[in-house]
């Protein structure tokens, strides 16, 4: 039964006057209102493809193909449109708490019209970011922290045997371990790894190695500067007697600490 024309108008108006939730829910009250509904969704998607990337348009074919069922909900670029088109709003939410995210990076995707064509960014985030869960470590965090938090600690760690590696913290307390091909993961102080699609088994067995040795060769086997004073190492007579003095201080105060924990 080919559908009429009262049909169309309908279809048309819910189309342009109701979300995908009140259609998801009207969809539900009966078989001519479900109709309507499927019709008004199927109306909602062809639209998409005024503003839709290559990705997003394999998508929207297979969906007008097998109308009105939805194919491959798993779908990278499925997400990309629902966040684009259906819920906007809970995609900003996602892109303020995710540490990979810098402060630049954040406020552009926070400002970005998603209905109109995103840039790279938008999917380099929603394709190769968020499907990467955070990890949760289960080695203490503490002694590296405490390494990086020293006068020059951003500085420490380069040298390493994959070669050299950024591992700072950021201004939100986050430990960002980075190399010259970009980010590689970001540890929160909750202890959760945020992997990029750089990040690989090998930095793991690196991570724990830095984090379970022995604590003042984070600041020495690592690093080609001195942590207080910031200066190369390997400049003869460089170092004052106070990063000697400093040096055994912090060996000290490790000492003790460690010492703590394994007395509680």
């Amino acid at each position: 039964m080919l559908k009429n024309s009262d049909w169309h108008f309908n279809c048309s108006w819910m189309s342009q006057f109701l979300t995908f939730k009140d259609l998801n829910a009207l969809s539900l009250t009966g078989k001519r209102t479900a109709s309507f509904s499927n019709g008004a969704r199927m109306l909602k998607v062809n639209q998409w493809k005024n503003t839709s990337n290559e990705g997003e348009n394999v998508w929207i074919e297979h969906y007008k193909k097998n109308y009105p069922e939805i194919i491959n909900p798993g779908s990278l670029y499925l997400k990309c449109l629902r966040y684009r088109h259906i819920c906007a709003d809970h995609f900003r939410t996602i892109v303020l708490r995710d540490p990979r995210l810098t402060h630049t990076q954040r406020v552009e995707l926070e400002g970005m019209s998603l209905h109109k064509q995103p840039n790279k960014l938008f999917y380099w985030f929603v394709v190769d970011l968020l499907p990467r869960r955070p990890l949760r470590i289960n080695f203490s965090l503490v002694m590296l922290r405490k390494a990086l938090s020293l006068p020059y600690g951003r500085n420490i760690i380069r040298r390493t045997i994959l070669g050299k590696m950024f591992i700072f913290l950021n201004n939100r307390g986050d430990i960002v371990i980075s190399n010259d091909e970009g980010l590689l993961a970001v540890v929160t102080e909750d202890s959760h790894l945020w992997r990029t699609a750089l990040w690989d088994t090998t930095f793991s067995v690196f991570l724990s190695v830095l984090c379970t040795g022995r604590p003042d060769s984070i600041i020495t086997e690592y690093s080609s500067i001195c942590p207080f004073c910031g200066l190369d190492v390997s400049i003869p007579c460089a170092h004052s007697i106070n990063c000697s003095l400093s040096y055994a201080r912090w060996s000290v105060g490790l000492f003790d600490y460690r010492k703590e924990l394994t007395t509680k």
